[in-house]
């Protein structure tokens, strides 16, 4: 993956969610680099990173870049970064300092041949003879919600088209790794310089983009990035499965796993963490992605779901940036197109059916989805050992959660997994009543032959 983003072609790209390591990516590149060790036999000593982003610490507001128009302050946010990483580098000079002393220079106006130019002579300067400037772009799609008047485009497409022009420009000096969870920069036509989005994955100018994946951990290597301390291992494993593999989420547990405590509060204090990471969604956005999801089912990167009210739609770009999905995406060339299949965290699933069920206990009425949260709630404790259930109701409750994703028909929840949750919410009266009266009212549907067991 390293080697990619050091070819001949220059351009490297990685679209995931948040937390799922993108940042650490670019960070680890960064500091092989700074220490010396080869990231490419042809490149070996070359190389020098050049780290910007446009999110976090690096974020500098609505600093007063003196231009307004889109492709004058694009360029003037990505010189003024640039310039600041380079020449700022290890003298702790944050980059929102930096703009307050330097922002009544006209960054925009600034030619990307003085850029170039400026920034190998600093290298060469400092031993670096045939330096080769490796920018890696962190965080594009931060500004993608930045538009201007008579503009089809954003100030992250033009951003890219930017960076990509440094590499069309002067290919043997330049490379650039961007990232993002908003498809939108990538993909459009126009950061491409004109032409239609590149199916075959190459810009205008016929160099290739090289898609790197981010994909949660395998749970063997989840279990190898924490410490379990003295859990049990099976216990350790059920919350590796909750995780997911997403990195940013095994951080949290890690933190969480340094005070010991009964599970229930360790998955307490861990959803605890993850509240202010995780955005919560519109239960109808929840239902599609998990229906898609449990079908195999292609989405398409620029679908769209309503938000709640008057409020904006809920695109994939906000979905990947709110954690809820944790896969990477990459396209389909044969299609022409970027088509994922959705990969929901299972701790934010597990986090959804909590809320439902604090809900009802506060005396909230069921909604019609409240059997689907029911199956989560059996089917999620269950673990790598299916724990207490036996594989019989495993299984039914599955096939019975599949076929409803397929037909999206109202799912009715039979005797047996009715009885089972009685037993695994029996601490609560209330929830107690309301399976008992379901499974009264199962028996008197029986009774008068009009469901089957």
């Amino acid at each position: 993956m390293v080697d990619s983003t050091v070819e001949k072609a220059g351009f490297s790209a990685t679209i995931g969610s948040r937390g799922c390591g993108k940042s650490f990516l670019l960070d680890e590149i960064a500091r092989r680099c700074a220490e010396g060790k080869p990231l490419h036999d042809l490149l070996d000593g070359r190389l020098v990173p050049v780290v910007i982003s446009f999110n976090g610490a690096q974020d500098a507001g609505d600093m007063d870049y003196h231009n307004d128009h889109g492709p004058t302050r694009a360029a003037g946010m990505a010189n003024a970064r640039l310039v600041h990483s380079v020449f700022c580098r290890g003298k702790e000079t944050k980059f929102k300092d930096f703009m307050q002393r330097a922002n009544k220079f006209d960054w925009g106006l600034l030619r990307q041949a003085v850029v170039v130019k400026a920034l190998l002579q600093h290298c060469r300067a400092n031993a670096v003879a045939h330096p080769v400037l490796l920018f890696l772009v962190d965080e594009l799609g931060a500004v993608s919600h930045i538009t201007y008047p008579g503009q089809q485009t954003n100030l992250a497409v033009l951003v890219a088209r930017y960076f990509k022009d440094f590499v069309v420009n002067w290919t043997r000096n330049c490379r650039v790794v961007f990232t993002t969870f908003d498809t939108a920069p990538l993909v459009m036509a126009q950061m491409m310089g004109g032409g239609a989005w590149a199916g075959k994955e190459r810009t205008s100018s016929n160099r290739r983009v090289h898609w790197l994946p981010l994909d949660p951990f395998p749970d063997e290597v989840a279990e190898q990035t924490v410490d379990r301390g003295s859990l049990e291992q099976d216990v350790f494993q059920y919350l590796i499965t909750l995780s997911g593999g997403h990195p940013r989420s095994l951080a949290m547990l890690q933190s969480v796993l340094k005070v010991e405590g009964p599970l229930d509060d360790i998955i307490g204090r861990w959803c605890a963490h993850l509240t202010g990471f995780m955005e919560d969604l519109p239960d109808q956005v929840v239902l599609d992605l998990l229906a898609a999801s449990m079908v195999g089912h292609q989405i398409s990167h620029d679908k769209q779901w309503s938000g709640a009210g008057e409020g904006p739609p809920f695109t994939v770009a906000r979905l990947l940036g709110a954690a809820a999905l944790t896969n990477t995406i990459l396209p389909r060339t044969a299609a022409n197109t970027f088509t994922f299949v959705a990969q929901i965290s299972v701790i934010y699933l597990r986090q959804w059916v909590t809320n439902a069920i604090e809900q009802q206990q506060s005396g909230t009425p069921p909604t019609s989805h409240w059997p689907v949260q029911q199956h989560l709630w059996l089917l999620l404790p269950t673990g790598n050992d299916l724990d207490w259930m036996c594989f019989e109701l495993f299984n039914a409750l599955l096939v019975q959660l599949r076929y409803w994703a397929r037909q999206q028909r109202p799912l009715t929840i039979g005797l047996l997994a009715q009885l089972s949750f009685v037993a695994v919410t029996a601490s609560s009266p209330y929830h107690m009543q309301r399976s008992l009266a379901s499974v009264r009212r199962w028996a008197c549907a029986l009774w008068a032959r009009r469901v089957a067991i």
